[in-house]
């Protein structure tokens, strides 16, 4: 039964290299889905690195399945592992389907992690597109802040009480 045992995790061993080794050839040929079904089957625990449950990640975001992607990347909580690419990737799962505020967060964690990372022109130009502008921001302020001067205004037109005249009430100070 030992010696079984042992021929079994060798074969097994044996197997997960194999996919492991076809998955970062269609990997890197750029094949995302091959990949993925490869590096999918690698069962020993061993094996099943951080390196290579983020790269599953990776390809599964590549392959649209942003679900799947979030489930790899759960699965490295175990490990507490310090790799930063998780919060990249997460923050990119995020982004792709439009969830700015978990993607914001992400981001925020990669660019305070790895500040001369060369992903972080492109993390940056993300977050700004998230963000709304200046100009919109403070085009909103103006507009706002004319409507309630306009409100405020006893000779607006918008303010006319039907009965007395504005200019009427004010001389005698009652509250318009």
């Amino acid at each position: 039964l030992g010696k079984s045992h042992l021929f079994k995790n060798a074969l097994g061993f044996g197997s997960d290299l194999l996919h492991i080794s076809r998955g970062n050839s269609a990997f890197q040929k750029g094949d995302h889905e091959l990949a993925l079904r490869e590096l999918s089957q690698v069962k020993n625990s061993m094996m099943k690195t951080p390196d290579l449950i983020l790269k599953l990640g990776q390809l599964n975001r590549a392959t649209h399945n942003t679900d799947g992607a979030l489930d790899e990347l759960k699965e490295l909580d175990q490990y507490k592992t310090d790799i930063v690419y998780i919060y990249l990737e997460q923050g990119n799962i995020y982004y792709s389907r439009d969830e700015k505020a978990k993607a914001l967060e992400n981001y925020e964690k990669f660019l305070v992690l790895a500040p001369n990372d060369e992903q972080v022109p492109l993390v940056k130009k993300h977050i700004e597109e998230m963000k709304p502008s200046a100009t919109v921001k403070q085009l909103e302020i103006t507009d706002q802040g004319a409507g309630i001067a306009e409100s405020l205004n006893p000779l607006s037109p918008a303010n006319k009480r039907p009965g007395k005249d504005p200019k009427t009430l004010i001389a005698e100070g009652d509250a318009y």
